[in-house]
């Protein structure tokens, strides 16, 4: 049924955007250059993009041409025509383009765990030891509310100022984060901090996918992915190097060399006809009349209509659910049980305001600031969830082996933090060889299977964690394994949605994924350590301890300070405690190999060229 539906209104839409696009062509040679280049669809070829044209014919033919738009949106056909991408950056501007792309996530990603050695000295130095976790929370909450929405602000406002904008904000709020003088406006600076990574995050994905063409795509997300692993996994290191040799206030003094320089090549090289908003009379903003033989090219939206365009409803409803979500998560099992009211009302609310969100974008809204139409297509809700799965897993990963080899040796931060090394460098080197395969043959969801098997198989052998006895040759090999499994599979886990949807929802598509990503990481974090305190407190006998379980889990110290035979009984306790909260992560990877079972079929490689 589909088929005869969608061969029937293709061929009435087909026949009448001829007919527009010959009257159209008349008077195409005096329009401006720019008028020639727009984005093309590198996944539906031209039918999308006709569909697209904003045209006064019959209202029959833009019925059926609009519901051929929506029912194609999930179509598997490869581009079969000679598209103009000369919106594609090359050689050098590709390579500095980059560059800069890399340097500005750089400092949005370190943040995101530089403080996991170093909070409590933060709050510790201002006599706030209480408040230490709300030094990471407040930026994981606000990076991962705003990062749904910086996908559409870039269609409308462009890529090249809504970065410049929000590395700006980042850096102010680097160096206020760095004086703070009172945990309270540490705090505060630390979520305006949040909102300002959420662009730099999402919007240097948007950049990256859409600058460059599909068969060279693959390799300059490597880039940008494994840019962010490496330094998620960097900063719990550097973040305790700096800490213990310089000042805590070092972990936010160094974004600002790194901004600056950020700012300096983005504002050089990011330039052109896919870095800026769309401009008076381009092609997206004509007007085509089928009977004239003219045609009428309409000035685009100025700064405050586009302001006033925005879909702040939406916007709103999205803000305050993510937020009630994330605090939902973030207190259940540490601030508070996970029974308690507070913790579940933040939880229902949370989900509630989000079906609202939902239903207000897909009913209500006229142009949503989260366009939820470009989840019908399998290929993008299956890169949400792999996604998701991996900055769980990272972040899972991240948080809870350091403090394992703390209680197994006795190490400080900085010796602990170097056993995340193997994980990193098996991840990098794998990461960049799976990039290069996809470059040279194209098998994109071949190389998503294969990787997300190799990081369950990880994940899995994360349960001999729980064994303290475990050596550490055998700790570093599965380091090694967990490592490369992930590498494998996050290098490429945008490209098989990017394929699948229109040029027009390539930026909302990236930046969903990417969402599912930020909010991955928070349930990693948050519920790994709770399934280890869980088990804690099952397996530990209270009554044995002269203070109580929620004291020995506030500090390394007070475990130190128990006597011997005491001390090793709850550290082994604790140890497997651990193994358990990182083996349950071997759950989430298996759903997300399951879920990458049902790719579509898609490839890099360039098609034949009528």
């Amino acid at each position: 049924m589909y088929n005869s539906i969608s061969s029937n209104a293709d061929r009435k839409s087909t026949d009448g955007l001829d007919k527009v696009k010959q009257d159209a062509t008349h008077s195409s040679d005096n329009l401006p250059d720019s008028f020639h280049t727009c984005p093309c669809d590198v996944s539906n070829a031209t039918k999308l993009d006709d569909t697209q044209l904003t045209t006064t014919v019959d209202n029959n033919f833009v019925e059926e041409a609009t519901r051929v738009d929506e029912l194609k949106i999930d179509n598997e056909t490869q581009p079969t025509e000679k598209l103009d991408h000369s919106y594609y950056l090359t050689g050098k501007q590709r390579i500095w383009v980059t560059v800069g792309l890399i340097v500005t996530m750089f400092p949005a990603a370190l943040d995101e765990t530089i403080v996991a050695t170093s909070m409590t000295l933060m709050a510790s130095s201002f006599d706030s030891l209480t408040l230490a976790p709300w030094i990471a929370t407040a930026y994981w909450m606000t990076i991962t509310a705003f990062s749904p929405i910086f996908g559409k602000l870039a269609d409308v406002f462009g890529l090249r100022w809504c970065i410049l904008v929000c590395t700006s904000l980042f850096l102010v709020t680097s160096v206020l984060c760095a004086v703070a003088f009172d945990i309270i406006w540490l705090i505060v600076f630390r979520a305006i901090s949040g909102i300002a990574a959420a662009g730099m995050l999402t919007l240097v994905l948007v950049a990256i996918s859409k600058l460059t063409p599909p068969d060279k795509r693959s390799k300059y997300l490597g880039f940008i992915n494994l840019n962010y692993c490496f330094t998620c996994i960097l900063g719990p290191l550097l973040g305790g190097i700096l800490s213990e040799n310089l000042s805590w206030r070092w972990c936010f003094y160094i974004n600002i060399p790194l901004c600056l320089l950020s700012l300096a090549i983005v504002y050089i090289t990011l330039k052109g006809p896919g870095c800026t908003a769309s401009p008076s009379g381009s092609l997206e903003s004509a007007t085509f009349l089928p009977d004239s033989p003219t045609t009428t090219a309409v000035a685009g939206p100025t700064t405050k209509e586009k302001l006033l365009a925005l879909d702040y409803l939406g916007t709103g409803l999205v803000l305050a659910g993510i937020i009630a979500l994330v605090l939902g998560i973030e207190w259940g099992g540490s601030e508070f049980a996970w029974q308690t009211p507070r913790v579940i009302i933040l939880l229902v609310l949370g989900v509630a305001i989000l079906l609202i969100f939902g239903w207000v974008e897909l009913k209500v809204a006229a142009d949503p600031i989260v366009d939820l139409r470009v989840m019908k297509v399998r290929n993008v809700s299956i890169s949400c969830l792999t996604n998701f799965a991996m900055g769980w897993i990272i972040n899972g990963t991240i948080y809870n082996i350091p403090l394992y080899i703390q209680l197994l040796d006795g190490a400080g931060a900085t010796k602990a933090g170097l056993y995340l090394l193997p994980f990193l460098v098996s991840l990098n080197v794998i990461g960049l060889a799976s990039a290069y395969f996809i470059e040279r043959f194209g098998q994109v969801r071949l190389v998503n299977v294969l990787g997300l098997g190799l990081m369950t198989l990880g994940m899995g052998l994360y349960a001999l964690f729980r064994h303290s006895d475990l050596g550490h040759p055998a700790l570093v090999g599965i380091m090694i394994i967990g490592g490369a499994g992930v590498g494998f599979a996050i290098q490429n886990s945008f490209l098989p949605a990017q394929f699948q949807v229109a040029e027009r929802d390539l930026s909302q598509a990236t930046g969903l994924i990417n969402f599912f990503r930020i909010i991955g990481s928070v349930f990693g974090i948050s519920i790994t350590g709770s399934i280890a305190k869980s088990i804690l407190i099952a397996e530990a006998d209270a009554d044995h301890y002269p203070v109580s379980l929620r004291y020995l889990l506030e500090s390394l110290n007070h475990i130190y300070q128990l006597d011997e035979s005491l001390r090793q009984d709850f550290i082994l306790t604790y140890i497997y405690a651990i193994g358990w909260g990182l083996f349950s992560m071997v759950g989430i990877s298996a759903l997300a190999f399951c879920a990458a079972l049902g790719y579509q079929r898609c490839s890099t490689q360039k098609p034949t060229e009528k």
